[in-house]
């Protein structure tokens, strides 16, 4: 058993607005919340959103997998 296993290395959470998670990520695991997406928007939003926004997934995965180990 590891039951550290799910916080051994960084993890980023990022569950969409309106998916069936929504609010059901523990505060704890500081859950970046895609507002508005539902599930399948998560993976197949446009580059640039109807605000003019950068998509917020890609965004944070890019910063996440930059950060120094």
């Amino acid at each position: 058993m590891h039951p550290e296993g799910l916080t051994a290395k960084p993890t980023l959470t990022v569950p969409a607005g309106d998916g069936l998670l929504a609010g059901r990520i523990p505060a704890g695991l500081h859950p970046v919340v895609a507002d508005g997406y539902q599930h399948l928007d998560v993976l197949t939003a446009a580059p640039v959103q109807n605000n003019g926004r950068p998509e917020i997934v890609s965004s944070h995965l890019a910063q996440f997998a930059g950060q120094p180990k």
